[in-house]
């Protein structure tokens, strides 16, 4: 069945940890804008910060960032393995880099793979608000635990964020659109 679902305009909203900051803020559409830094010469040659941008991100998920693949440092490999971590990881849907350069004769599939990939991670992250979000998210030095953190800071309180109107979807999964705007589970 499909069905009227809420479209949620997140108020201003941040979350912060050390290094790294999220935030929200009540745009037209989604829009995601992630900046990364890395060790020199790490993940990207030179500085290792880098920075990737996209309105609309719903609508160029496929040609801007979909194929971004998840990546690490060959150092990081062993501590992965024996955590549990990267079981599913090969080479064709990871990238492993040493000294800046993906192994092996991996070839980026965009010169900024790493970044959007980070952006690729926060749009399944929002995801997870049960709503069609439409806000500006920015981050720097992103990971799925604070974009969590994120969305729970968000939905603790009403005030937080707004229905700004419906959106169609086939999901049977989420809350109806109501007058009340009653969309979201508070878990």
């Amino acid at each position: 069945h499909g069905g009227q679902w809420g479209k949620l305009s997140p108020r201003r909203c941040f979350q912060e940890s050390e290094r790294s900051l999220t935030r929200a803020h009540e745009d037209d559409e989604l829009s995601i804008s992630v900046q990364v830094e890395f060790a020199a010469n790490s993940i990207v040659k030179g500085s290792g910060v880098c920075s990737f941008a996209v309105s609309h991100a719903r609508d160029h998920f496929a040609p801007m960032y979909s194929a971004a693949r998840t990546f690490c440092l060959r150092e990081q490999l062993s501590m992965m393995w024996v955590n549990g971590l990267a079981r599913g990881g090969s080479r064709r849907n990871a990238l492993i880099f040493e000294n800046g350069t993906a192994e092996h004769g991996q070839i980026c599939r965009y010169t900024d793979e790493a970044v959007r990939h980070k952006a690729l991670d926060a749009l399944g992250d929002l995801a997870l608000a049960n709503g069609s979000l439409v806000a500006h998210y920015s981050a720097r030095r992103p990971s799925h635990a604070l974009n969590v953190q994120l969305l729970r800071a968000l939905f603790s309180n009403d005030k937080n964020y707004r229905t700004v109107g419906c959106a169609t979807t086939s999901s049977t999964t989420q809350s109806p659109c109501t007058e009340e705007a009653q969309v979201l589970s508070h878990a």
